[in-house]
């Protein structure tokens, strides 16, 4: 089970952008950027976007994410994403992911086990203080000037982290990596073929009664690959609003989770007053896509 509560988790697939049948081409690279940049031109106005709508957008920006999928880097960069850009930062915001859109600039760097936070040097995750450094600067707030891009998204987007080393938590209170609307992960994080083990969590509820709990609160417009979680037991429970919990991810929301495991773990999602979604890998997700990723002798419980 990677999830209860799956929306838009879409696998990639790989296509050709010509294909010919007896020597007539019925698809061009003209054509399938035409056919995404349709899609997106197809969106509402960021400001007509309404709780009332967002159900309908999400089903339109999950078709344009697994559209945007199948082209090539060099399709990809012909694409107006604006509208695209518009209405994702307006869903943001109806999410309570306050901060959407607005610039960010660079802040005194944080200190881990080594590295710039680039993709040539990323950050070094290297020991369980490290693991710890992180989870502790995504949910102070202090990563929300961190935008490599300076793109108004923040919390440590464009930067690029790797861990080195398998990393036990055992006898950890451990607190999710981000964990809101507000204080989400945004980068890129290589688990580099390690794991983490022994996480414990009772989760980490957001001002507003939402709970997350999983190795990461939550992911938005960024990465996790090569991760492997294992012997993981996850709580969390919504005060009278959602609870999201997974073994990677409480939520995955415009995200990508690529070679990830989660095996012989406990995940629980409860609620005093409202819904709540588990799952071994997520939680809950809307734009993310999953690649190459597995589940076993895990324990998932929901309650109805």
């Amino acid at each position: 089970m990677l999830s209860t509560c799956m929306i838009g988790g879409m696998m990639p697939i790989t296509t050709s952008a010509q294909e010919s049948v007896s020597g007539n081409t019925i698809q061009t690279e003209d054509t399938a950027i035409s056919a995404v940049q349709a899609l997106i031109d197809a969106l509402p106005d960021a400001d007509s976007i309404t709780e009332d709508s967002a159900e309908e957008v999400t089903a339109q920006l999950d078709a344009i994410d697994e559209a945007k999928a199948e082209l090539t880097d060099e399709e990809l960069a012909q694409l107006d994403l604006t509208r695209y850009d518009a209405a994702a930062a307006k869903m943001m915001a109806l999410m309570g992911m306050e901060g959407a859109g607005e610039a960010t600039f660079a802040a005194e760097e944080p200190s881990f086990g080594g590295g710039t936070g680039t993709q040539e040097e990323p950050w070094l995750i290297t020991s369980q203080g490290d693991l710890i450094a992180l989870a502790e600067f995504l949910n102070s707030g202090k990563a929300e000037e961190f935008d490599a891009g300076n793109n108004g998204i923040g919390n440590c987007h464009g930067y690029y982290f790797k861990q080195t080393a398998d990393i036990d938590l055992t006898g950890v209170a451990w607190e999710p990596i981000g964990y809101s609307g507000s204080y989400y992960f945004a980068g890129n994080y290589d688990g580099y073929g390690h794991s983490i083990t022994n996480a414990v969590s009772i989760g980490k509820v957001d001002p507003d009664g939402y709970a997350t709990a999983g190795i990461f609160g939550w992911i938005a417009f960024g990465s996790v690959e090569n991760l492997h979680v294992k012997n993981a037991n996850f709580v969390a429970t919504g005060q009278n609003e959602y609870s999201y919990v997974g073994g990677i991810a409480g939520v995955c929301y415009g995200s990508s989770i690529k070679n990830c495991s989660v095996v012989d773990s406990s995940l629980e999602s409860k609620r005093n007053n409202n819904n709540n979604c588990a799952g071994s890998i997520v939680g809950y997700s809307t734009g993310g896509t999953f690649e190459r990723c597995a589940a076993e002798n895990n324990q998932v419980r929901t309650m109805a």
